[in-house]
This record gives C-alpha cells, structure tokens and sequence, in this order.
C-alpha cells in the first residue's frame, strides 16, 4: 500500500469524527528501536531511520526503517521521508463514540477485534487496525510490510503499547 493512501485514508476518516482535540492532549510515546526489533523484523543491516511524532490537528508518529541507502539524506533534506518499511500511529478524537462509526465507513473489510478500547476492528486491505477508547480517543496503527509478516498481530502488539501509556 503506498504510505499517501494510507494518511489520506486515515487523515479523512479522522475529519469525519468531528472534533479533533489539540494535538498536545493526544500526544502518543515514542517507541524506542530495540522494542521496534521485537514487533517487526529487522534485516541485520536494517537500522531506524525515522522515528518522530508530531501534530497540529492530529498527532502521528512515523516509524521507518531498512538498510542504509544513500538517497535518503537527500530525501529527509528535500523534505521527503527515507525509504524502506513503515509504521505509522495516529490520534484524534471523536466528539462522540458514536463518531467511530463514520471512521467505520471507510472501511470495506473491517473485523472487529476483541478486547482492545471500546471498538477496535482490523483492515486487511489496508493493513490498519482502528480503534475508539473509552474516552473516545480514535487510534489508527498502520503497518507497511511485506505479505509474510504478520501484520495484524505487530499492529495489535503496538496498540497495547500505545493504550497502556497514560
């Protein structure tokens, strides 16, 4: 899937919640590397190459790693993000818990996913699980990887990480 369908996927269903609270009060841990290697497979010569969180109206942290490549100095420079596999998270929130089900919508293969927030459902196609928590917090992980990874299981991995930081 290529990484602009998927934010602006995200970043639509995102709006469609309505409010979205300051970015600073949906602020999402920074995970470190050697956790990362415990989730996703690493190459012996893959390194993290980009992991930062930001926001204004929705706070996203990317994750991305691989081998070293030399074109990638020149794409951070050009204001272009390094190549290789990918991980994104993103929150906002809905208004409403009833706002989940526009994000929903956007979805044509969501499964519902047990016991994770309040609703949590997982896109094959999209390789994204979605989840609404019980303060209606909208979390999205987005995982970029090839077929033989599991994506659903480093997806949900990642999102109790995030729902267990305060």
């Amino acid at each position: 899937m290529k990484p602009h369908f998927f934010l602006a996927s995200a970043i639509c269903a995102i709006l469609l919640t309505g409010t979205i609270a300051p970015a600073d009060e949906l602020m999402l841990p920074l995970i470190p590397e050697n956790q990362l290697r415990t989730i996703f497979e690493f190459a012996p010569d893959d390194g993290l190459k980009m992991a930062a969180c930001d926001g204004s109206r929705t706070f996203t942290c990317t994750y991305i790693w691989g081998a070293p490549d030399e074109d990638d100095a020149l794409r951070i420079e050009l204001g272009a993000k390094p190549d290789g596999k990918r991980l994104y998270v993103i929150a906002a929130r809905a208004a409403r818990a009833s706002d989940f089900d526009r994000v929903l919508a956007v979805y044509k293969d969501a499964v519902p996913v047990a016991d994770l927030g309040v609703q949590a459902v997982w896109s094959e196609k999209r390789g994204q699980l979605s989840i609404l928590t019980a303060d209606n917090k909208v979390i999205h992980v987005n995982t970029d990887m090839t077929q033989s990874d599991d994506q659903k299981a480093a997806a949900i991995t990642i999102a109790n990480l995030v729902l267990a930081t305060p």
